[in-house]
């Protein structure tokens, strides 16, 4: 395998691996609902895809940003906001991950 090759998928395991630990992290700090229709939906709804030159992460909740950010009546939960704080360290686990 030449050294870009290598190199490149190298690369895509990182961010496949920062893509997975992101979500797991989020989930984590995602309130789940006590009403039996929609209990664990915001939750369910994260999702991630690994682009070129990106990561993104998505919850297509439509109810999603006022969770995260809270409305006149509710405060901020801030789970996205909270886990960008710590990419540095979900890079960390990614990186040792795929030096495995």
């Amino acid at each position: 395998m030449s050294a870009v090759r290598e190199l490149l998928t190298v690369v895509g395991d990182f961010k496949k691996e920062f893509k997975d630990e992101f979500i797991q992290r989020v989930k984590r700090r995602t309130p789940v609902s006590n009403h039996p229709l929609t209990a664990g939906t915001l939750q369910r709804g994260w999702d991630g895809e690994v682009l070129s030159d990106a990561i993104e992460i998505t919850n297509e909740v439509e109810y999603a940003s006022f969770v995260e950010y809270g409305t006149r009546h509710m405060s901020p939960r801030r789970m996205l906001g909270l886990t960008i704080l710590e990419a540095d360290l979900i890079a960390d686990i990614a990186a040792r991950k795929v030096r495995q």
